[in-house]
């Protein structure tokens, strides 16, 4: 066997360098994407764990506003269906409202308190004692 030349050795240890340098470029290179993959996991797993937990929040607001409207409807449809039969009464086509008109608006009125009351926080009348009330002569 021939002894390479000064250069070919030189070439020889350079190529082999080359090649572990190369090697372990290749193994970071794995390595890093392991740790991206394993990242990018964590993240969806993250993602959908908030998306349960909006999906449920979602379902209990939906539950409880459905339970509200049947609430409002359960209190507001007979008020709706006197305030229909008193408006085709004769009394209800002349300007005066008279005692049964009276007496459907304040239970209108006091409907509508409770109802916005037990929706709403605490605080005062939800109808203003202007627009009239039990006894105020109007």
């Amino acid at each position: 066997m021939m002894a390479l030349p000064w250069w070919g050795k030189a070439l020889a240890l350079a190529g082999a360098v080359g090649a572990v340098w190369l090697l372990f470029a290749r193994l970071e290179s794995a390595a890093y994407e392991r740790g991206v993959l394993a990242e990018r996991a964590e993240w969806q797993k993250d993602q959908q764990e908030r998306q349960l937990e909006f999906r449920e929040r979602h379902d209990a607001a939906t539950e409880a506003a459905a339970q509200r409207d049947i609430e409002r409807e359960r209190v507001f449809v007979p008020i709706e269906r006197e305030v229909i039969r008193y408006v085709q009464t004769p009394a209800a086509a002349t300007e005066c409202i008279d005692d049964a008109g009276r007496d459907l608006m304040r239970r209108a009125i006091e409907a509508a308190n409770s109802s916005i009351a037990a929706g709403a926080s605490p605080g005062g009348s939800a109808v203003p004692a202007s627009a009239g009330g039990p006894g105020d002569g109007r």
